[in-house]
This record gives C-alpha cells, sequence and structure tokens, in this order.
C-alpha cells in the first residue's frame, strides 16, 4: 500500500476561489507522500487547514489573519470574511504593502501575494529561508524604500529585492551574531533586537552593502533578551520579557545608550502616532502615551482571556493575535472608550478525531470539538462546533451522543441527531476546581453500553451509559493514576475477558473488567515500563501497541510473562488506529506510518506520508486514513492494497513547483537515511547543464532552488529539461521541468 499526494483541490469547502485567485492545487505541491515515483500511487485527496492564529495585519479596511494554514481576509467594516486561501504550512507571519502581502509560513517559505483586489489576492513568487532546520524562524518582515527585510532567526536579516514581484532576489545579509528576533526601521538605520544579545544598529542606506554602526547588551552578564523594538523620535523601546521594557536613547547612531527601564513582560509592540501598544501576554495589551519619553504613561488597558501574543495598530485600528481565541479588531480612537469592530474565531490543537458516517469530529482544545461534513473528501466544510469549557482532548461517539473528553472540565455529553445544532444532555465532572493544574479527563473508550474514562487524578472509571442523558457511574479503581490513554478489548480463544489497556507515563497496566463494578488490576507481568512515554495504547487478541513519544511503537505481548518487546521506530509515535492487521501510526512531524502487523517476527511497512503540521491522531474507516494534524487542522488520505515491489529507502525526489516556471522553481526532496546526494540538471539532449548540490544529507525534507541559470551563470534556454538526484548506492529518481521565457 502506498499513500502519495493526489490532485485534487485542497481547499475547503466554503473557501471562494475566483479567477483572480492562484488555488492551492496538486502541482503547486510537493508529492510529499509517496513510497516511490509511481504514478498509481493514492494521495491526500483533502486537507482542512483551520488551527492556530499566530498572525494578524491591517490595511485600508481589510485584516489579514493567520488562521491555521488558512489565510481569512476580513472586511471588519462589514464583519465579513471577504476570502480565506489554504496555504501549505500554518501561518507564523503576515505583512502587507500597499499592493503586496508577505506571508511567512511555519516551514521558513515567503509566499508574495499581489493584493491589488485586496480581497482576491494572486499568489506571485514563493521565497524559502536558508539555512536552519527548526520551524518558525521568519519572525519579522518590513518594506523599506522598495526594499523587502525579513528577519530570520538564526541568519540574521535578509535584504530582496522585490520590484519584480514574481522573480524577488536577494542582495545582501546582515549576519547578526545572536539570534535575530524583530526590527524597526527609521532614516535608513535598522534597529534589530536579538535574543540574549541586546539591540544591534545598521545603516541600510545602500541596502545591497548594509554596515555596522553600534550596539548595546543589556542587564547581568549582557545577556538581556530583546524580543521586539519600537522607534519614536530620539528613543528605542525594547521588549525584553520577563527582563521589561527598556528604553534606549538612539540621537546618535554610532552611540546608543541605556536610559531606563519599566516593568513589564511584554514580548511585542506595536505603535501610532504618541500611543504604544504592548502586548503584555496573557496580561492583555497595555497602552501608553509615549510622547513624552523617556516617560511612560499608561492611559488605557485591553484584557484578554488567555494569551495575546502580538497585535499590529493602523489608521486607529488595532488588531490583536492570540493562538487559541484568534483576532479581534479595536476602534482605538478613544482609548477611553475601546470598542470591539470585530472579531474572528479560529481553530485551536487538532488532537484526536472520531467519525460517524460522513461527519468527522475534530477535537481542537481550546476551540473545542468541530463537526466536519466530509461527504466530499476533497473539500470538507465545517457545519458546527462544540464548544470547550476547558480543552477538548478526546471525543467518542455511540449513536447519537458524542463524548467529549474535556480536561478538567470532565466529560460532556451532547446528542449529535442534528449534526448542525449539537445539544449537551449530560456532563461528568472529574474534578471541581477547573483552576487547578490538575490534568484530568484525558481519553475514553466505549464499548457495550459502557463508557470507560482514562483520569489522570482518579484512576480508571466506569459509566453506564445505556441511557445516555443519565450516566451512572458503576465501578472505578484509583490504584494506578495518571492515565492518559485507554482501550477495552476481549481476548482469550476459548474464555474470553474483558481487558482495559491503560497507558500512563512509562509503566504499562492493565484492568480486568469483565465485571465492571469491580475493575481490578491485572496479571504482574503487564506492569512493566516503556521506554518513552505513552500517548495512546490500542490492542489485539494477543499484542497490545504502546505509541510512545521518543521510542516509537512498543509492542508487548499479552500470553506472556517474557520481557519480550518490539520497537516500530520511524518517529515519536503520538496516535495509533489498528485495523485488522494493519496499524496505523501517527508519527508527529514524521507524518503517518502503515504497517501489516498480522506476522509479529517479520512487521513490514506498507505504506507512509510525510507533510503536513505534525500528525497527533489518526482514524481510519473504510478506504480513508483521518488525520488530526496539530496546528494546521486534519487531512485526509486514500490507501491502497496495491504493492509496489521496489522501495527507495534513501530518499524521495519530489516534483519542482511552480512547474512550468519563468524566473525560479523549487526541488523538493525527502531524505530517508544519510546519504551523499547529487542533483544534477539535464537539457533534452541530455547534456548536464547544471550541477545543484552533492553533499552530505540527513534525514528531513529538504528544498532547493534552480534560477533558470545553466552552469556558466548564461540563462538556460526555453524548453523540457530533467532533474536527477542519485546517491552513492546507485538509487536515482528523475523528474520532468518546463522553463518558459
Amino acid at each position: 500500500m502506498v499513500i502519495s499526494l493526489l490532485g485534487a483541490s485542497l481547499f475547503a469547502q466554503n473557501i471562494p476561489v475566483s479567477e483572480h485567485t492562484v488555488p492551492l492545487l496538486a502541482n503547486d505541491l510537493p508529492e510529499t507522500s509517496s513510497v516511490n515515483d509511481s504514478s498509481n500511487s493514492l494521495a491526500l485527496i483533502g486537507r482542512w487547514g483551520y488551527g492556530l492564529n499566530y498572525a494578524s495585519f491591517i490595511q485600508d479596511k481589510y485584516a489579514y489573519i493567520g488562521n491555521g494554514a488558512v489565510l481569512s481576509i476580513r472586511d471588519y467594516k462589514s464583519k465579513k470574511t471577504l476570502n480565506e486561501v489554504l496555504m501549505e504550512r500554518v501561518i507564523t507571519t503576515i505583512y502587507a504593502n500597499e499592493n503586496l502581502l508577505f506571508v511567512g509560513d511555519k516551514k521558513d517559505a515567503l509566499h508574495l501575494f499581489d493584493i491589488s483586489i485586496a480581497d482576491q489576492p494572486v499568489k506571485l513568487s514563493t521565497l524559502f529561508v536558508p539555512g536552519g532546520s527548526s520551524d518558525n524562524r521568519i519572525r519579522d518582515m518590513q518594506v523599506y524604500n522598495g526594499y523587502l527585510y525579513v528577519s530570520v532567526l538564526d541568519s540574521g536579516i535578509l535584504i530582496f529585492d522585490v520590484s519584480d514581484p514574481v522573480a524577488p532576489s536577494i542582495i545582501a545579509t546582515i549576519e547578526t551574531p545572536f539570534p535575530c528576533e524583530r526590527f524597526a526601521i527609521r532614516d535608513s538605520i535598522i534597529y534589530i533586537s536579538g535574543r540574549n544579545r541586546g539591540l544591534f544598529v545598521y545603516d541600510i542606506s545602500d541596502p545591497a552593502h548594509p554596515f555596522y554602526r553600534d550596539d548595546l547588551q543589556l542587564g547581568p552578564n549582557h545577556s538581556t533578551a530583546v524580543y521586539d523594538v519600537y522607534v519614536y523620535k530620539s528613543y528605542a523601546l525594547l521588549a525584553s520579557g520577563g527582563s521589561g521594557l527598556n528604553i534606549v536613547n538612539i540621537a546618535n547612531p554610532d552611540s546608543v545608550y541605556f536610559v531606563t527601564r519599566f516593568s513589564s513582560t511584554a514580548k511585542s509592540f506595536s505603535g501610532e502616532y504618541n500611543r504604544l501598544f504592548i502586548v503584555d501576554g496573557d496580561k492583555g495589551v497595555d497602552i501608553c502615551n509615549i510622547l513624552f519619553l523617556p516617560e511612560l504613561h499608561w492611559i488605557g488597558h485591553i484584557e484578554k482571556k488567555y494569551s495575546t501574543t502580538d497585535a499590529y495598530v493602523a489608521d486607529n485600528v488595532l488588531v490583536t493575535t492570540d493562538p487559541y481565541w484568534g483576532s479581534k479588531i479595536y476602534d482605538v480612537r478613544y482609548i477611553s472608550d475601546l470598542k470591539i469592530i470585530d472579531s474572528l474565531r479560529t481553530g485551536g490543537i487538532a488532537r484526536r478525531i472520531a467519525v460517524r458516517d460522513s461527519f468527522l469530529f475534530v477535537t481542537n482544545g481550546q476551540a473545542g470539538v468541530f463537526i466536519v461534513d466530509v461527504k466530499d473528501p476533497a473539500h470538507p466544510e465545517r457545519i458546527s462546533r462544540i464548544k470547550s469549557r476547558d480543552f477538548c482532548w478526546d471525543v467518542d461517539i455511540d449513536s447519537n451522543f458524542a463524548f467529549v473528553t474535556d480536561y478538567r472540565a470532565g466529560i460532556s455529553i451532547y446528542n449529535i441527531e442534528d449534526m448542525y445544532n449539537p445539544v449537551e444532555v449530560a456532563r461528568i465532572e472529574t474534578y471541581k476546581n477547573i483552576d487547578s493544574d490538575d490534568i484530568v479527563a484525558r481519553e475514553t473508550f466505549i464499548k457495550d453500553n459502557y463508557l470507560y474514562i482514562a483520569d489522570a487524578r482518579s484512576g480508571l472509571r466506569i459509566f453506564d451509559i445505556s441511557t445516555a442523558q443519565n450516566p451512572v457511574e458503576i465501578g472505578s479503581n484509583s490504584q494506578y493514576r495518571g492515565l492518559v490513554s485507554i482501550f477495552v478489548k476481549d481476548i482469550g480463544l476459548f474464555v474470553r475477558k474483558r481487558l482495559a489497556f491503560t497507558a500512563r507515563g512509562k509503566r504499562i497496566t492493565a484492568f480486568d473488567v469483565d465485571d465492571p463494578g469491580n475493575p481490578s488490576f491485572y496479571r504482574l507481568a503487564l506492569y512493566r515500563e516503556t521506554k518513552g512515554y505513552q500517548q495512546q495504547v490500542v490492542a489485539d487478541e494477543n499484542y497490545a501497541y504502546y505509541a510512545c513519544d521518543y521510542s516509537g511503537v512498543e509492542i508487548i505481548p499479552l500470553q506472556s510473562s517474557s520481557n519480550h518487546k518490539q520497537f516500530l521506530t520511524g518517529g515519536p509515535a503520538k496516535g495509533l488506529c489498528l485495523e485488522e492487521n494493519t496499524l496505523y501510526v501517527a508519527n508527529g512531524i514524521s507524518g503517518v506510518v502503515v504497517y501489516d502487523v498480522k506476522n509479529k517476527e517479520k512487521i513490514k511497512k506498507t505504506g507512509y506520508y510525510v507533510g503536513g503540521d505534525k500528525a497527533l491522531g489518526i482514524t481510519v474507516r473504510d478506504q480513508y486514513i483521518y488525520v488530526a494534524d496539530n496546528e494546521a487542522g486534519f487531512y485526509i488520505l486514500k490507501q491502497n492494497q496495491q504493492n509496489l515491489a521496489t522501495e527507495n529507502k534513501t530518499f524521495v525526489l519530489y516534483q519542482n513547483y511552480p512547474n512550468p516556471f519563468n524566473a525560479g522553481t523549487t526541488i523538493p526532496f525527502y531524505v530517508k537515511r544519510s546519504a551523499v546526494l547529487t542533483i544534477d540538471l539535464y537539457n533534452i539532449l541530455g547534456k548536464r547543464i547544471r550541477r545543484i548540490t552533492k553533499a552530505n544529507y540527513y534525514p528531513g525534507y529538504y528544498q532547493l532552488q534552480w534560477d533558470g541559470l545553466n552552469e556558466d551563470g548564461t540563462p538556460a534556454s526555453s524548453g523540457l529539461f530533467f532533474v536527477r538526484i542519485f546517491s552513492d548506492d546507485a538509487l536515482q529518481s528523475t523528474k520532468k521541468i518546463v522553463l518558459i521565457r
């Protein structure tokens, strides 16, 4: 079986695509999932990209909001979402300048859009930030005098010429000797905030040749972090988190000096006129008058329920960003009378998925449970939401009822006969003090009118739910607490026994629940430790499978007292689904791996998919695999029982994008195991025209650029080319590239 990319639309339902909008289709993305290069392999057939909100920006009457992997465009005056564009990855930074919109994503790609028609963005090009392998490296963006400045956490400031936004080019780099956060520009001077290193000042009067002017290191041992900088008149205000708000005199860029410090935990600013909006995390937003710097005068405050991480103000309109609660837009003309103009509720962390008929129930943390219609799996459509009291972790379906595990708020039971209007009918309290730090209800399992609860505080609890509106607790066992997962299975050939397998920390436990009113500990032989911390457990007749966050999947025999274990490595296992003899593993950043576990002595990997954000939960129904994708909603895969003869165990070469291309194209590839790889380009006559790389690559996902030039720097002519990747062990793969001049 192979799981790979299919040429289907990846737009979520209700995301309009106009003739001016560039949809994200299969030919725009790397085929990130095929086991080999077979053209008849199956695919990623649908995505629903709503998740955490990290970025917002305002220009004119439009708000551009990062809604997970979805760019939501709001006309906040009419309180309407005008368009939504599904991006490749979770959006982390947004910046607009006149007719250009710049969108940075979690995997360090920077996308340029034409927004001359504001609600119909046209994708022009994509840049990839060089160096590094971590996420969220793009920290800030700003256009100054026609050049785009981008701060990259571990690479400094990159300066791009965007006069031709279809083919932007990098012209210079300010290689800062520190992790680079945000920056401010005034009078051809750039002020750069450095994590653990203070403030650095560079002259950018010639963008192609920036040069150092001065720096200021703050705090004990010169180690005070600076996360953001705002410049007003002859002062720079520095946000230093718990180290306060520092004010620096910058009247002479060659000799900046510290003036004073105010108590604050701020990590970001936004300012307009003589007002500074200070983002202070879970305390909300403080508003200060900075007209009389170095004195600050507090004039207002915006409360937030959770954690505000960013804000942007323009034309007396303020938009705030909260990962879990979305964006709010305020009229700030009169600080004494702040008014909310508009708000957008975004998604959360997709963790677990349940299926009923053609509907998915996706848990999304504080955002609750989204109910999504997947009749057309290529176009998932959200139809309703179950609100969370705390943090929705798990969901189970039994007949017409949904059982929602809501952390410290317990288990909420909803009647879902009308999917568009779920109604709460009962609630099981697991802990009354919702403000406690105790993690309580984590996971449930339903079997034969019984609800089994893995409770971190109270251990195993069992309820009779034959009448769902009136659940009755009939049994419990608090001998072992800290439970995070539960799976109930009947085992035994002649004498059947019902066991509840639980996961807690590194300790394996099982309970005999033949008598649900008196669950008891089952067999000391199963009371063992796993190498990693357990995330989820499933079982068949003879084995229990534990997803562990460090060691992968650990397989434990049930009918033997031996300590024999097997390990399925390949990533930090987060979620499991077992269907007959097939085990589906949500492997975090490593995506999805599928195993044939019929023969435990020779377990076979039969398919995998590498892509998305971070696979946390997985459910299989009929021919579809539904994967909860952390901060990026979920995606839907289709499985195939076809066996492909040869598997390339070293690398996968994906199709370049865009293709055809004009000025530049991206060549993505995935390395499965360390190897020396060579990537060459050939013309249609078979002559090599360019060597892209020859280097040692470690396991991971890579993207290289071809600028359309030959080895000697001359432009290649229009036509068909071939990109070929090969390794020292003689494995090779080839893709076609079309260049249009």
